[in-house]
């Protein structure tokens, strides 16, 4: 389901992104894995906007 809103987010140049006061691990690697978690379980999420390529 998280991954068909980051499609649909996509195609208005825009991407989700964990806050930056989200508590990481040292070695925690920002993936679309661990967005998706942190949206299913309930968490903020940024919307985040997109340049787009020229």
């Amino acid at each position: 389901m998280a991954s068909r809103i980051r499609t649909a987010l996509l195609g208005f140049h825009l991407t989700l992104g964990i806050p930056q006061n989200f508590p990481r691990g040292e070695d925690d690697n920002i993936t679309d894995e661990l967005i998706d978690e942190v949206l299913l379980d309930g968490e903020p999420v940024r919307l985040i906007k997109l340049q787009p390529r020229t």
